[in-house]
């Protein structure tokens, strides 16, 4: 257990449990070091236990090699690629000396960035930003989560153009902006001349990798604060770089630590004056089927120093497939990288085996059509639901709420037909050809329109099977960039979503009811926001081993999902720890509480894990309307809902919640379990 006595100024976690991370808007870089200084560490900057060490030379002498590119382009050139070949091979790290971007620019900017991250706080926030499509911005670590402490760091970053926008860059340091770009535009130059010869290293064209893995080029200069704790914190915890290729710029503190897979320990990376580091990225090691290797690799603080490095990630354009090259397969094939992007919505309807990276390590475990106990997902009528049933109706779903946190509804007020058109026409919409789908595709979380697949696979969490689309609804939606074919797309998606938020509407004030408040309150606060998901599960050869969605709760207020007639979703019994199926009823919504309902009600509504089947034989299509606050809303218990037992559970704003959720890839872990307080107001580690 860990007490949560912070000094209100830190803006960190105070008694009231308002706040579950540090805020970049108290805390940033000066805020860690003056406030908190050498008088208190924050908790959520904390490992569990301390570091393990590392060597400055790895067991057998082994170090990250130093290339010296004097001659790269003279009568060397052949002998410095198959150096730096040797080294992406071996350590997927090399430093390199004599280059072409002048020492004077590295010392330069350096400079000029300690001066930016020394500025007072106010003028620093200025140029904060947590749009993460801004061409240039000020931020503070990473936001934490349960299993993942906040980074000890702030950073500025700005997206490489040849022609930069510099009107919203700062004017003071002096020479902030004159130096960036000089610097930015010779770090480019040197980019293009590494992955040429990379590039030549692989046997291929010299401009092969630059041109498909070089146009982009986004640099953060990481600021990380001299740490009372040094040994319990991580300037950047263990990871790969999700790119192409890193050129880091350090400055003489030290603190990169590299993973030496040979002998499994951790090395450090020596400074050297006027070097670059340079790693290769997960885009590389794919396309060059494991021959570059992308490795782990951490930052470590400094108890004395303050420290500040400049890393220029080179990537690809977003909607590039990386895959491995067939001119570097060998008879091995490729060597398990799947393409994840096209893989789906590429799906070949006889295909009879399952990529690895879709699998879990053993069949999933079966589930029951009725629980133990005869016991089975309640179904409301909602006939009467605004006569005089009311009051039976109300406490039917307040009960379901509580012991199931699902219940299904018949007889409510959106039309069956508009149930039967929109299945039938988001079906046709995915089985168009991959081309017309991809029209639609986009990575950008913020996107009121876009088409997607599955969920990206970590080592712990492997790929959804399926597709989906998503939108965010609105009174008056921008139905410009939507599907014109199939027919009626547009007229039969708008149609259902206004029904469906009048639905909302009357859930949210049963629901209200149920709990003894008035009739608005959920509705006001938990129902403004709502994002209606199509998932298409294609069916699959190996539905035993392949989840459609993994076990999960829903981080929202309450979700409304309508399903066909395939089945597939299933609910966690916890009065016997049992897979329940939810059987599949005409015309029927399927509703279920979210974490923010949970976490409001004190508990009293349950947001309960659930997953989601394929089938081996048949397609399945749902569409889920999840129910949200605005992001900035701050859900904690409702004091007229705490009992005498306090409240269960910490609060939080909804943003940084669904940060902390959608960061939390530990197989079957709740994240909302991470939230809750033993009976005093405590948090209960897990």
């Amino acid at each position: 257990m860990v007490e949560r006595r912070v000094e209100n100024q830190t803006g960190s976690l105070t008694p009231d449990h308002k706040k579950s991370r540090i805020d970049p808007t108290t805390v940033c870089a000066n805020g860690v070091r003056h406030t908190f200084g050498k008088i208190l560490m924050p908790d959520v900057f904390k490992i569990n236990a301390k570091i393990e060490e590392c060597r400055t030379v790895a067991a057998g002498g082994r170090a990250i090699p130093v290339v010296d590119l004097s001659g790269l382009h003279g009568e060397k050139r052949a002998e410095l690629v198959e150096q730096m070949r040797a080294a992406s091979e071996e350590w997927g790290f090399f430093q390199i000396v004599n280059h072409s971007v002048p020492g004077e620019y590295m010392d330069e900017i350096l400079k000029v960035h300690t001066e930016f991250f020394e500025m007072p706080m106010e003028e620093k926030m200025k140029y904060y930003s947590d749009d993460v499509r801004a061409p240039f911005k000020y931020g503070v670590g990473q936001v934490a989560t349960s299993y993942q402490e906040q980074a000890w760091k702030d950073h500025l970053t700005l997206l490489y153009q040849e022609n930069m926008d510099t009107s919203n860059w700062p004017k003071v340091p002096a020479r902030f902006i004159e130096i960036t770009e000089a610097y930015n535009h010779a770090v480019n130059k040197l980019k293009s001349e590494l992955m040429q010869a990379l590039s030549e290293g692989l046997g291929l064209q010299s401009n092969e990798l630059d041109d498909v893995f070089g146009p982009v080029q986004r640099t953060y200069t990481n600021f990380y604060p001299k740490c009372p704790e040094a040994d319990r914190v991580f300037g950047a915890r263990p990871h790969s770089d999700p790119n192409s290729i890193t050129i880091l710029l350090q400055d003489d503190v030290g603190g990169l630590e590299v993973r030496d897979l040979k002998y499994r320990e951790w090395v450090q990376v020596k400074t050297i004056p006027h070097a670059f580091v340079i790693n290769m990225g997960d885009q590389m090691e794919v396309f060059t089927n494991g021959k570059y290797r992308s490795i782990s690799h951490r930052v470590r603080v400094n108890p004395d120093k303050n420290r500040i490095s400049i890393a220029s990630f080179i990537s690809p354009k977003p909607r590039t497939v990386v895959e491995p090259s067939p001119l570097l397969v060998g008879e091995e094939g490729p060597l398990n990288y799947l393409c994840w992007v096209p893989f789906l919505v590429n799906y070949n309807k006889d295909v009879d085996t399952v990529p690895d990276v879709f699998k879990i390590n053993a069949k999933i475990e079966e589930c029951r059509t009725v629980a133990a106990g005869g016991r089975a997902i309640p179904v409301v009528d909602l006939s009467g639901l605004h006569g005089e049933k009311r009051a039976e109706l109300v406490e039917q779903m307040r009960a379901a709420s509580e012991e199931w946190g699902f219940f299904q509804i018949v007889n409510h007020s959106v039309p069956g037909e508009y149930m039967d058109e929109i299945l039938k026409v988001h079906t046709e919409f995915f089985e168009m050809p991959m081309e017309e789908k991809m029209k639609y595709y986009s990575d950008d979380v913020r996107a009121p329109f876009k088409y997607g697949v599955g969920q990206v696979a970590t080592s712990y969490q492997e790929q959804a099977w399926k597709d989906h689309l998503t939108l965010l609804y609105q009174e008056k939606m921008d139905t410009s960039n939507w599907p014109k074919v199939p027919a009626r797309f547009i007229e039969i998606t708008e149609a259902y979503n206004h029904a469906v938020n009048k639905l909302k509407s009357e859930l949210m004030q049963a629901l209200s009811e149920g709990l003894g408040l008035q009739s608005n309150e959920l509705d006001d606060v938990f129902g403004p926001v709502q994002r209606t998901y199509t998932n298409f599960y294609p069916k699959c050869p190996e539905a035993d081993r392949v989840f459609g969605a993994r076990p999960h709760s829903d981080p929202n207020s309450i979700t409304i999902l309508l399903q066909d007639d395939v089945g597939g979703l299933e609910v966690r019994d916890l009065k016997y720890r049992e897979w329940v199926q939810v059987k599949t009823i005409p015309h029927a919504f399927v509703i279920n509480m979210g974490d923010q309902m949970e976490v409001f009600t004190n508990g009293k509504y349950r947001s309960i894990s659930h997953r989601v089947r394929v089938n081996p034989d048949k397609n399945r299509i749902s569409i889920a309307s999840f129910i949200s606050p605005k992001p900035r809303t701050v859900v904690e218990p409702s004091p007229l809902l705490v009992g005498e037992e306090g409240p269960l559970y910490k609060g939080d704003n909804f943003r940084d919640y669904l940060l902390g959720f959608y960061g939390n890839d530990i197989n079957e872990k709740l994240y909302i379990e991470s939230i809750k307080l033993k009976q005093g107001g405590q948090l209960q580690l897990k």
